[in-house]
């Protein structure tokens, strides 16, 4: 009995890492440093098209570094895309990403930050990936309505809450931080 017993205990201990991590969660919020969140996004010289606050650091109460008008100019050196809230696609049929990782039905990938071409950073049970996204995720006009192709893993239950902090440097060298991104013209560089 004791031995049937021990047997028993070690064959749950040893299932213990995978029940784990099959319930891995997923960051609540999320820091991506240095991208350009959308297809052709770059950090070049720009144009500034409405005034637009500098601060030290990117975080709305920091101290103010400097201010650019309309019809100034600026260099893109860096951002970060803060994710305040995850995104979700619920999957709806059998995948494995581009990374080899699967999903089964009724899964949630969590959904970050855009990279651009239908790519976005994601997360699946504790690990974070680059995923090409389903198309209804990539189409709003399509939301739903591809649910019966087999190119259609999975769906749209929410769509990632995020802010892009931008670093520029004018052109009397001040170094300041904006949340204003749509503030700045020349930042795409397909159009």
């Amino acid at each position: 009995m004791n031995a049937i017993s021990g047997a028993l205990l070690g064959l749950v201990l040893l299932s213990v890492p995978a029940i784990v991590n099959a319930r891995a969660t997923h960051p609540s919020t999320y820091v991506d440093e240095g991208v350009c969140p959308f297809e052709c996004c770059t950090y070049r010289e720009w144009t500034v098209e409405r005034r637009t606050v500098l601060l030290s650091r990117p975080e709305p109460q920091a101290k103010v570094v400097g201010v650019l008008r309309k019809g100034d100019k600026a260099t893109g050196l860096t951002g970060k895309v803060i994710i305040v809230k995850p995104g979700q696609i619920e999957v709806l049929r059998p995948h494995t990403s581009g990374s080899g990782v699967t999903y089964a039905p009724g899964d949630i990938v969590w959904v970050y930050t855009y990279y651009g071409e239908g790519n976005y950073l994601v997360s699946h049970r504790g690990k974070m990936f680059v995923e090409e996204s389903p198309p209804d995720y990539q189409f709003p006009d399509m939301r739903n309505r591809c649910v019966h192709d087999a190119a259609c893993w999975g769906r749209e239950k929410t769509l990632p809450v995020s802010v892009w902090w931008v670093k520029v440097k004018t052109d009397k060298g001040v170094i300041g931080w904006s949340d204003k991104s749509t503030h700045f013209g020349n930042v795409d560089a397909c159009g």
